[in-house]
């Protein structure tokens, strides 16, 4: 019992020093601190510069140093009247567009078609070289770009390259008995 007396006493002896020191203690801020810093306005759309602006007008005579050169604009690589659709074996059909989808040298033609509709024409060819897949990939890679088409973003193992008329791929696959790829192309007349 007397514990507990002592127990008690002591919460009411910590009870009157607490509320002892709440009384006592200074009152919080009642209005809230605010910012003295004034927002400051961004750009002004259409602005005209003035003095002191960072931003010169441009000089509509000044050539441009800080872009890359006009590109031509591309053009059709093929014309009106298109060839008939064909294929033939162990040869390029007849019409077909060998400045794009020549075989590689030392290449054995094992098939070649073309397939047309309208100003469109589509043209394979499946061939064999001792070339590996990326010698391959990389040679026509190499034709491609110096004939000005852009390289297309990478599909599997297939490498594609294209402009506003044209687009080819070549896909290669090895074996024990060489290279076989496959080039697939399509053409447009303007």
């Amino acid at each position: 019992m007397r514990v507990a007396l002592a127990v008690t006493a002591a919460l009411v002896a910590l009870g009157a020093v607490w509320s002892a020191w709440l009384l006592l203690s200074p009152a919080p801020p009642t209005s809230q601190a605010t910012s003295t810093i004034a927002p400051t306005p961004g750009p002004v759309p259409n602005a005209t510069p003035e003095t002191g602006s960072e931003v010169l007008p441009p000089d509509a005579h000044a050539v441009p140093e800080d872009r890359l050169p006009a590109l031509e604009p591309a053009a059709p690589r093929i014309a009106a009247p298109l060839p008939q659709s064909a294929s033939a074996e162990n040869a390029l059909v007849d019409g077909y567009p060998g400045d794009l989808g020549a075989p590689l040298e030392g290449s054995d033609v094992l098939d070649s078609s073309l397939a047309v509709e309208g100003e469109v024409l589509q043209f394979t060819l499946v061939a064999r070289s001792d070339a590996s897949g990326s010698d391959v990939a990389a040679q026509y890679a190499q034709r491609w770009a110096g004939m000005g088409l852009a390289p297309a973003p990478q599909t599997g193992t297939a490498t594609s390259y294209r402009d506003a008329y044209s687009s080819v791929t070549v896909a290669a696959d090895e074996s024990g008995t060489g290279t076989v790829y496959t080039l697939y192309g399509v053409l447009r007349a303007g």
